[in-house]
């Protein structure tokens, strides 16, 4: 009988060793988010068309590499649960194009599976999903009916097209 009271003695010890606390769960959950933490890069903003927008001849649906103007637009992903992002673009005005002044924007995350969803809190406002790709490092989001820079084909002056644009950016 004592070696078996021993014995059970034993056991439950080992298993409180082994048990985990609501302090150990709040920790896994922080620890599961390290892998989106940190700052990423703009390197697509796909539109609906190739367009050629830099005149040089070819055609593409990543305006990123028709104008220098998206260059340095990037977002940061704190592990406090807030981000802050830096938009560059395409300013369109009178059939012109330059490049628009900086967007600065910053709000809170949240994270659930491979979905961040962004709410912007300074800047702007708004929530944003975007698509976590643990494979390639990247975040990116479809935006339904948003503007995009074209080429008016008649007058071929700058405007604005609206359709699905694709955003994808790169951990860095």
């Amino acid at each position: 009988m004592k070696k078996i009271s021993i014995l059970l003695f034993a056991m439950a010890g080992c298993m409180a060793t082994v048990s985990c606390s609501s302090d150990d769960d709040a920790n896994n959950n922080n620890n599961s988010n390290a892998d989106i933490v940190g700052t990423y890069r703009m390197t697509a903003q796909n539109s609906p068309v190739a367009i050629d927008y830099d005149g040089n001849g070819t055609s593409s649906m990543n305006m990123m590499t028709e104008s220098p103007c998206y260059n340095n637009t990037v977002m940061t992903i704190n592990a406090d649960g807030t981000y802050t992002s830096t938009y560059n673009g395409i300013n369109i005005s009178n059939g012109q194009s330059s490049c628009a002044t900086s967007q600065v924007t910053s709000g809170t995350w949240q994270r659930t599976g491979n979905t961040l969803s962004a709410t912007t809190t300074s800047g702007g406002s708004g929530t944003n999903s975007w698509t976590w790709n643990a494979s390639n490092g990247t975040m990116s989001r479809m935006q339904s009916n948003a503007q995009y820079p074209s080429i008016n084909a008649t007058t071929g002056d700058f405007e604005y097209g609206t359709g699905n644009v694709n955003y994808v950016y790169t951990r860095q």
